[in-house]
């Protein structure tokens, strides 16, 4: 189903990502609320300041998913280990802009949440959602909850797996209980195929071993350090950190508390990443989403944490370059003021006291964003007088 060689985009839209029209989102629509009178150009609305509670707010209707089906998994209250706080917060959200935004029929959706969140639940969903999917469809799977490294039947080899909510604190029982991220695409990748659909995984955990405060999820679990996982070549993956990172939550967000990349896809697709490799086209891209949550935990967490969000997956070129791979039609809303949150007068708190901020690093965020929109502005110029010389 998928070619390397056709690099059209499957909305039949053709677009040049390259490093010219790399622009900053959470710099460009930043910078001009130093403004006080700065406003959005769709509805002179300002960009709000704080984030919105996903959950609790009614996304713009985009329609197109008439032949979708989605399994969204969220697992916050673990039996046997640390807690995922914010996870049910954000599968609900998932689930609503799927059944409500995108207009998913509800029978194609499955969401499992806490005590559903069982390796045998998981499976099952997966093989439902997987006969459920149309031709032409996108078979989604997001999951928000503990990753884990596990063998991938090879001792020099690792792979990742995606835990059970039964899964007890040891790595024999982590791995046993966890859906192993290769059997995952797979899975999803014949079925997909089986039905001429698209599968997009989006994976809200990390395979480090670790929790997102750095402590190992098992006392006898090693972390893992410098572990690459093979890209996917039955999917589209956009995961929420690098394999050796922590996935941690939202920065900024005073005491909402939520795992960020997750939150933050699904704020790219309900308006806020559209743009953010280039001009504004009323559609997000795999490559616009992972862009936007990335320039987003950049600009917040100012050194705090590395979290760097990757998307991989046939064609992908191995990151943000390659054919858009559009996920969505963009619900034309504005994402928060980035800038304004560095400077305390969003959620979070003032800058230099707060998660995510620390007194140097929110110079050196700043200093980076300047240089960031002067590059991008340079970028531009040249095009225009490239193309006015043609």
């Amino acid at each position: 189903m998928f070619s390397t060689k056709d690099r059209r985009p499957w909305n039949g839209r053709s677009r040049s990502i390259g490093a010219a029209a790399v622009s900053a989102v959470s710099v460009a629509a930043g910078l001009a609320m130093f403004a006080p009178s700065a406003v959005s150009a769709a509805g002179g609305q300002p960009a709000p300041t704080t984030w919105p509670a996903l959950e609790a707010e009614a996304a713009p209707v985009v329609g197109g998913g008439g032949a979708d089906a989605a399994v969204i998994v969220g697992v916050e209250a673990y039996d046997n280990l640390p807690p995922v706080r914010g996870a049910i917060a954000n599968a609900n959200a998932w689930y609503t802009w799927l059944a409500k935004a995108r207009q998913v029929p509800a029978r194609n959706l499955r969401l499992l949440r806490n005590k559903e969140a069982t390796l045998e639940d998981m499976r099952a969903a997966l093989a439902d959602a997987g006969n459920a999917v149309g031709a032409g469809g996108t078979l989604w799977v997001v999951f928000i909850g503990h990753g884990t490294p596990v063998s991938a039947g090879d001792a020099r080899r690792r792979d990742g797996g995606l835990v059970g909510v039964d899964a007890q604190a040891r790595e024999i029982s982590l791995t046993s209980r966890s859906l192993g991220r290769g059997e995952l695409m797979r899975t999803v990748g014949e079925a997909a195929a089986a039905r001429r659909a698209r599968p997009v995984v989006i994976l809200d955990a990390c395979f480090s071993g670790r929790t997102a405060s750095g402590d190992a999820l098992a006392k006898d679990l090693q972390p893992v350090l410098n572990m690459a996982l093979a890209a996917p070549t039955t999917a589209v993956e956009l995961a929420a950190a690098k394999a050796d990172q922590a996935a941690g939550p939202l920065p900024k967000a005073g005491t909402m508390v939520r795992p960020a990349f997750s939150y933050l896809v699904l704020g790219g697709l309900r308006g806020w990443a559209d743009g953010a490799l280039g001009a504004p086209d009323g559609a997000v891209s795999a490559q616009e989403a992972v862009a936007y949550a990335r320039d987003a935990l950049q600009t917040l967490l100012a050194g705090n944490r590395t979290q760097v969000p990757d998307l991989s997956g046939p064609g992908l070129d191995g990151g943000l370059g390659g054919a858009p791979f559009v996920l969505a039609k963009s619900g034309g809303e504005r994402g928060p003021d980035l800038i304004a949150m560095n400077l305390g007068t969003g959620s979070g708190a003032a800058p230099g006291t707060g998660e995510g901020s620390s007194g140097g690093g929110f110079d050196a965020a700043i200093r980076a964003a300047l240089e960031k929109q002067a590059a991008a502005d340079a970028a531009r110029a040249e095009a225009e007088r490239v193309a006015a010389e043609a």
